[in-house]
């Protein structure tokens, strides 16, 4: 909300992309998922072509994950921008865009170690808003 104010279309698209990102993500996990539950199943005969389908015929949507990446550098270069929190706040949360990419390349603590810079990030904004919102009262 203070960010929207102060720089409307960096938070905007951010906002935007992130959600296309996330979305894309969500896709993504939901086509995976039958393919890592037919692991356990011994005959998979008709999975077969279920799993080709899925590989082939992926939905367009699926393709943008890349846009959370870009919609996080963009609401962390918002933040920076209106100054309402820490520099190094904004840092922590547009590092956090690279949680996807730790994702896929199968790095799997390294997921962890973003999520915390993220979220040690996001406590300053938190602390913010919720500043904000007693004062409003």
């Amino acid at each position: 909300m203070i960010v929207a104010r102060h720089a409307p279309w960096l938070a905007g698209t951010g906002l935007a992309c992130s959600f296309l990102g996330l979305t894309a993500m969500l896709v993504n996990g939901m086509v995976d998922l039958p393919l890592i539950m037919m692991a356990g199943i011994d005959d998979r005969t008709g999975f077969a072509d279920l799993a080709t389908k899925l590989d082939m015929q992926l939905p367009i949507v699926s393709y943008l994950f890349p846009l959370y990446l870009l919609g996080t550098i963009m609401l962390a270069a918002a933040l920076w921008r209106t100054k309402t929190v820490p520099r190094w706040s904004a840092v922590c949360i547009g590092a956090g865009g690279l949680f996807p990419i730790a994702i896929i390349t199968g790095i799997g603590a390294t997921t962890l170690v973003i999520a915390a810079i993220r979220i040690a990030g996001a406590i300053p904004l938190v602390k913010t808003l919720l500043n904000k919102s007693a004062a409003d009262r």
